[in-house]
């Protein structure tokens, strides 16, 4: 059997709207459906992904592997990774859908940058046959490499399992897989751990704005507001319990708890600005305020969606209780 060029690992969990289309588009591929080994690893959905999956692997374009109680994504792509048999790792979100020549994209970056520790960063955007809203743009993962440009080496925060592929060599002779322990009861922070570990053994990032997907992901803003929450609550565990040099990267933690950085600093300024307008006693309010102003004011509803991002991360943080 003829070794894929991708074998492509798709965590799935509860996306039976959409993951359908994710596939479809990975055998419409430019690279070609033979050079693709397509792996979803069914993290116990309940819904109707499991059938929208068994439709393609019944023709043996998918590769179909399920956990039969919630272990995690994490738990997930590792599963994938085990399953793999590519020359490249791409990993890919289930509410993902490549265009056309995504994977084209990155075959071209990795044969532009051929060193093994070379990972390619594609760029998720929202699809424009929808109307984005302001929570939703806020909630867009692909916002912060907006700010990238077209053959940029990145950060190791920049590293994204939405849509990003390695050399399965280099994930190889890392020994590196997403931990499983210290995720297992959170959400957020899983790809950046693994990020900042594959760093410390090389990793190089290069972002490749052709390599175009697009997120299908809606949340209500209660919705979006408990997810943010929890993230909180994994950076906390993360910073606790994980790689104990992440706790030198102190402009990076900044970003998130700006209490942990420079006092003399804009970003300082604004959270303890946050601190007195933002609270117990009027988030309630606030929330009623930015969901009113999300028709007639889409600046003032952004700009509560931000602080209250910032307010609903904080608590989780701070929190003592892990759900």
């Amino acid at each position: 059997m003829t070794r894929p060029l991708f074998s492509v690992i798709i965590p799935a969990y509860n996306c039976g709207e959409v993951i359908g289309r994710v596939l479809e588009a990975l055998k419409k591929q430019t690279v070609g459906a033979e050079g693709i080994e397509v792996i979803v690893a069914d993290d116990a959905s309940t819904d109707g992904t499991r059938a929208a999956v068994e439709r393609f692997a019944k023709d043996g374009s998918v590769k179909y592997l399920r956990n039969e109680e919630r272990l995690g994504s994490g738990v997930a792509r590792n599963r994938g990774l085990d399953a793999a048999q590519g020359t490249y790792i791409m990993f890919l979100d289930a509410d993902n859908v490549p265009e056309k020549d995504c994977l084209e994209q990155h075959l071209d970056f990795h044969r532009r940058f051929p060193g093994p520790q070379m990972a390619v960063l594609g760029n998720p955007k929202f699809p424009a046959d929808i109307n984005t809203t302001p929570l939703m743009r806020l909630d867009d993962v692909g916002l912060a490499f907006r700010r990238l440009k077209h053959g940029d080496i990145c950060g190791w925060a920049d590293f994204s399992s939405m849509n990003i592929s390695l050399k399965k060599a280099f994930i190889a002779s890392s020994q590196a897989r997403f931990d499983e322990k210290i995720f297992a009861r959170t959400i957020g922070f899983e790809d950046t751990d693994l990020g900042f570990r594959l760093h410390k053994k090389g990793l190089k990032i290069v972002y490749n704005e052709k390599a175009v997907s697009h997120h299908y992901h809606f949340r209500t803003p209660a919705q979006f507001l408990e997810k943010v929450r929890r993230y909180g609550e994994a950076f906390r565990i993360w910073l606790g319990s994980g790689d104990k040099e992440i706790l030198k990267e102190t402009a990076f933690i900044s970003r998130f708890l700006p209490e942990r950085g420079p006092k003399l600093s804009v970003r300082y300024a604004r959270y303890a600005a946050q601190k007195i307008f933002i609270n117990d006693l009027t988030i309630n309010a606030l929330l009623s305020l930015a969901k009113k102003t999300e028709q007639n004011s889409e600046a003032v509803s952004s700009f509560l969606y931000r602080r209250f991002f910032n307010y609903y991360f904080h608590k989780g943080y701070y929190s003592n209780v892990i759900s």
